[in-house]
C-alpha cells in the first residue's frame, strides 16, 4: 500500500514538472511571436529597404 503511494505521488509529480515545462516553452513562443521589431514598438518606420 505504501508503494502504491509512492508510485502515484511520483507521477503526480512527473505530470506537473511536464505541464509547467511546456507552460514556459509556449510562453516563449508566444512572445518571439509577438514580437514586431524595434521600429514598430518605437513608432519610427521601417529602415529595412
Amino acid at each position: 500500500m505504501i508503494i502504491a503511494m509512492y508510485i502515484v505521488g511520483a507521477c503526480v509529480f512527473v505530470i506537473y514538472v511536464f505541464l509547467q515545462i511546456w507552460d514556459i516553452y509556449n510562453l516563449k513562443n508566444k512572445n518571439n511571436d509577438s514580437d514586431l521589431g524595434y521600429y514598430s514598438r518605437h513608432n519610427k518606420p521601417d529602415k529595412r529597404d
